[in-house]
């Protein structure tokens, strides 16, 4: 299954992880959610296999997603829909196998930065939305709150 997923979903020249195929047609829209699965799959078959290409994806999938679909703030970024807040608290728990784990801490910083943007525009209530260039207003979805708070668990500030 992993295998048929590089070769039909999986762009090794960039690092994009297709939203969905339709026979010949392939939908590139990149997503949190879509690139943070083939992270946490490409690493935990690294860890299982030791085979470095498992580990060279999840690398050139999180660089896509940093450089690319984090440009050119470097946060993470949001999408339109509903549930796109939930995404990032997706994202973070594979980055955090690629960074701890599989010992990438370059990624680190940019996982810091999200955190920084989100929790310096979080409401009075302490909570965040989606996109974490804004101030959160009075009402914030189950959702929208989720990302801030997933990736401080997972990347605790060491102050």
């Amino acid at each position: 299954m992993y295998e048929w997923g590089v070769n039909n979903l999986f762009d090794k020249g960039s690092g994009n992880v297709a939203d969905s195929r339709h026979e010949n047609s392939v939908d590139w829209h990149a997503t949190l959610y879509n690139q943070g699965t083939f992270i946490g799959a490409s690493c935990i078959l690294y860890k299982i296999t030791g085979e470095q290409s498992y580990l060279d994806n999840a690398i050139l999938a999180a660089n896509y997603t940093m450089n690319v679909m984090s440009a050119p703030l470097f946060i993470l970024p949001n999408g339109g829909g509903t549930e796109q807040g939930i995404y990032t608290a997706i994202f973070a728990q594979y980055m955090q196998i690629l960074i701890k784990d599989c010992e990438q801490t370059d990624f680190l910083p940019w996982m810091e930065r999200s955190i920084g943007y989100g929790w310096n525009n979080r409401n009075d209530k302490n909570l965040t939305i989606k996109d974490y260039t804004k101030k959160a207003g009075p009402t914030v979805s189950c959702y929208d709150a989720s990302g801030i708070p997933a990736l401080m668990l997972l990347f605790p500030s060491e102050k």
